[in-house]
């Protein structure tokens, strides 16, 4: 049985890891069409907070017009998920630029 915890300490260090490999990813997919630097990095700024935001719950979402709001978790083992606040969409931009 999967037990899900709560421990803002070790969620706050998963979506870390997690926040930076979503840009790392973005900015490798942006960067195979797009040469200049400064563009790049406000192109990977902005998509980064758009996807943060929706995983944030920070958009509204709707679903058979119902309000949707996500909950981002992390599976650190096979029986454990982590979960808690999220809050990558205040962390984006500035995520962005200690990437660049």
């Amino acid at each position: 049985m999967t037990k899900t915890i709560i421990d803002d300490d070790i969620y706050d260090d998963f979506q870390s890891a997690f926040l930076n490999q979503m840009i790392l990813s973005i900015k490798r997919a942006v960067e195979t069409h797009i040469v200049d630097v400064k563009l790049s990095q406000k192109i990977v700024a902005d998509v980064t907070f758009a996807v943060c935001c929706d995983i944030d719950g920070s958009s509204i979402m709707k679903f058979n017009e119902k309000e949707l709001v996500p909950s981002l978790c992390f599976e650190e083992d096979d029986n454990k998920l982590v979960t808690g606040p999220s809050w990558m969409h205040e962390y984006a931009c500035g995520a962005v630029d200690a990437v660049y």
